[in-house]
């Protein structure tokens, strides 16, 4: 009895299955191209639901941890003709008192931009939710104990060499006074 349960559930699977199949061949809904392309947006999809799901995790153990009063050196890398030149930022009760090279300034190398971006906050939100929101390609390696991003790498889908890297370096909590 058992055995042509089974067989008749197959059996009824099967031609489920073939019923679905012929309905969408005879509907023309189902061409090759409509299956790859349904494929990769379900893909992409997907990827960006676990990318989102990996951003709120990482941010609410970053929020748990109540930092803030930090230091840490940022270095941009891409994104145009002159490089950046890393910069230690200096973050005290959530708020930038300072910016500044972590090194001599070489001639060609460029200061600007890190204002958008100077604490662990605006670089979840202003860097890595923004890219997902333009649909950017973005690639995130976190800190696993803290959630704050370490490495940030960002390529815009529409322009052709426009990938940008941040990296957080050197990163130290600084006890209260």
């Amino acid at each position: 009895m058992i055995k042509n349960n089974r067989l008749y559930k197959l059996v009824n699977l099967i031609t489920i299955q073939f019923f679905l199949f012929f309905s969408f061949q005879l509907s023309g809904c189902s061409t090759s191209s409509n299956l790859k392309s349904s494929n990769i947006n379900s893909e992409k999809d997907t990827a960006k639901i676990i990318a989102q799901t990996e951003l709120d995790r990482n941010l609410l153990l970053w929020e748990k941890s109540k930092i803030e009063n930090y230091d840490f050196v940022c270095n941009l890398k891409g994104g145009g003709m002159y490089p950046w030149v890393p910069v230690l930022i200096k973050v005290r009760n959530g708020k930038v008192i300072s910016r500044e090279p972590a090194r001599e300034k070489l001639e060609l190398e460029r200061v600007d931009t890190y204002e958008d971006f100077q604490t662990v906050e605006k670089m979840f939100h202003q860097i890595i939710q923004k890219g997902y929101d333009e649909n950017f390609l973005v690639n995130v390696e976190y800190n696993k104990n803290l959630g704050y991003p370490v490495i940030i790498n960002m390529n815009n889908r529409k322009i052709s060499h426009s990938s940008i890297e941040f990296e957080i370096d050197k990163f130290e909590i600084i006890k209260a006074d």
